[in-house]
């Protein structure tokens, strides 16, 4: 049995209003509730931590009987419901470790561990729609989690649903300026070709976040699709001033050069470079074998754009895209054409 000596009450207060003879037998059954509440609770999560024990040893029989015991000790308490029932998911037992994710969430519910839970065991049962819908409820609960919102808007995307995606992140934006929401918001639209939003979107990120060269970069695409080519330079260069390293940023300014047939010279440094970084890109392998081409060097441009394409691609469209490269190369060397 456990006795006073046991307990901690830093965490208690007893508010008395009891007068009279009665005052002192109110505050020795007040304190004996509090010690029995607590006393109860660390029962549990000592069974809790028996039980994790034997699981990890190999012992599931005696793991279930601790993990069983920590929930008779305490089967109220939501931590004790949402960690039996992930051991219960780690062995598959997706119905009774979904009815104590629901009965932590009736305790606690705004429980993120718990709604992970149930998102977990749909998925694992490749119940996509319920896991979405456990991961809506989640974010409407507690809207202020970034990581909820930004998986919603991830599962969106993939499942081609870019106007519920868009939708949140503008509901988002609305009463949360955050790069972030910015950000993710920026990329969606240029995904829709709405470039003036997605260059507004970037344009925020980067005030938001001035030395994050992901923002600057994303900015830079967002123009050069803007045909703001002027605006796109100078975005990738502010990315190339933060982060001399990015390799994307290097080749898609030296491709921006390219398409506006102008610092020839210099795009061909910043393409070598990027291949330095990453080499056997395909897409890098583009960038230097145009530039070479509008250079008047047939050979190299032809050697590098087959080489881009002996790579083997997977994107159908840049399989496309080289194709006509090499067919336009092949004409002879003509400089821009």
């Amino acid at each position: 049995m456990c006795g006073l000596y046991f307990c901690n009450f830093r965490n208690f207060q007893v508010v008395v209003t009891v007068t009279g003879p009665m005052r002192s037998n109110f505050l020795v059954l007040s304190v004996v509730l509090l010690t029995a509440f607590s006393c109860s609770r660390r029962e549990a999560y000592r069974a809790l931590h028996l039980g994790y024990e034997y699981e990890e040893n190999g012992y599931p029989d005696r793991a279930s009987r601790s993990y069983e015991a920590a929930l008779l000790a305490s089967p109220d308490d939501a931590f004790v419901l949402q960690a039996v029932g992930n051991a219960l998911l780690r062995r598959e037992d997706f119905d009774r470790a979904n009815e104590l994710y629901l009965r932590a969430l009736e305790v606690e519910p705004a429980y993120l561990e718990a709604f992970e839970g149930l998102i977990l065991a749909a998925r694992a049962q490749d119940q996509n729609d319920a896991a979405l819908g456990w991961l809506e409820r989640a974010a409407e609960v507690v809207p202020d989690y970034d990581p909820l919102s930004e998986q919603l808007v991830d599962i969106y995307v993939t499942q081609d649903r870019l106007d519920e995606a868009l939708g949140l992140l503008e509901r988002l934006v609305e009463t949360r300026d955050e790069a972030w929401i910015h950000f993710r918001l920026g990329h969606l639209r240029v995904q829709l070709r709405d470039y003036d939003g997605a260059v507004s979107a970037f344009e925020r990120t980067t005030q938001l976040e001035p030395l994050n060269p992901n923002g600057w970069a994303s900015l830079g695409t967002a123009n050069f699709e803007n045909d703001q080519h002027d605006k796109s330079i100078d975005a990738y260069l502010r990315a190339l001033e933060i982060d001399p390293h990015d390799d994307s940023s290097l080749n898609n300014l030296a491709w921006v050069y390219a398409t506006q047939g102008r610092n020839l010279d210099e795009a061909i440094c910043l393409s070598r470079q990027s291949l330095r970084i990453r080499p056997d890109t395909p897409q890098y392998l583009d960038t230097l074998a145009d530039l070479y081409y509008q250079k008047g060097d047939q050979e190299r441009a032809l050697k590098l754009i087959r080489y881009a394409i002996a790579l083997g691609p997977e994107s159908v469209e840049l399989k496309l895209h080289l194709q006509r490269q090499l067919t336009r190369f092949e004409r002879g060397p003509l400089g821009r054409v």
